[in-house]
């Protein structure tokens, strides 16, 4: 158990949904399902999965014979989304693993096929977690050749004061760029702000590369972008410039 895990136990676990459980907030979560293009009988890997809310959308995605790998550190989130489940009655589709998504390739070695995960979903979790580039190399690394990676979470790299209280409820740093390391790992890179005139959020999706010449490719493309101008570009976008 990390101290994060306990404080989510024993505090934010109780205004969690409350504060993330809206429509606003739920057309987000189906903007990043949808976004991993996900099919009947796919299997998709949820790295902190907390209460659940993204899974009634992945359940109706990958239908009755796909399946979802939920990765949490807390135990109380946990039970939480384990009862939405059932509620939901989608539970059979669902291995919740309660552990570190640091150990995320050991955590789901029983639960995930042979040749990778179809899709990978990081929702509000890379800003919370410790050694945040390593856990999404890692989560990366289990996509199938071609499958799809998203991540939705906030990138406030100058936070207003309401926004520095919504840091100290969830433990979170939003000032982390957590989508850069997709840019550089992944094909065909994108990234969209929502609602796109307050850019309160992100979505970022991507593809682990089908091949070794795609992933060739890809690094080209991921050098070129790292130059001066491409990255004054993409800070200009997440804080709000033209």
């Amino acid at each position: 158990m990390t101290l994060k895990s306990r404080f989510y136990d024993l505090v934010a676990s109780k205004f969690y949904d409350k504060h993330l459980n809206s429509d606003a907030m739920n057309e987000v979560r189906m903007r990043a399902v949808n976004a991993l293009g996900l099919w009947p009988g796919a299997q998709v890997l949820e790295v902190g999965c907390g209460t659940g809310l993204n899974q009634p959308f992945l359940a109706e995605a990958v239908g009755e014979e796909g399946t979802i790998i939920a990765v949490d550190a807390s135990k109380e989130m946990l039970r939480r989304a384990e009862e939405r489940a059932r509620e939901g009655e989608y539970s059979e589709r669902i291995a919740f693993i309660e552990g570190d998504v640091r150990e995320i390739e050991w955590l789901t070695a029983n639960a995930r096929d042979d040749e990778g995960v179809d899709a990978v979903l990081f929702s509000l979790i890379l800003t919370v977690v410790p050694e945040w580039e390593s856990v999404f190399e890692k989560a990366f690394s289990l996509l199938a050749p071609g499958g799809s990676c998203v991540i939705m979470d906030t990138y406030w790299p100058n936070p207003n004061l309401f926004q520095r209280a919504m840091c100290l409820a969830y433990a979170a740093d939003p000032t982390r760029p957590t989508f850069e390391p997709m840019q550089s790992f992944g094909a065909e890179f994108q990234i969209e702000f929502y609602p796109p005139d307050e850019k309160t959020f992100f979505l970022a999706s991507a593809r682990a590369p089908a091949n070794m010449m795609e992933a060739e490719l890809t690094q080209i493309a991921s050098n070129q972008n790292q130059e001066p101008d491409g990255e004054e570009e993409l800070a200009d976008q997440a804080i709000g410039g033209t």
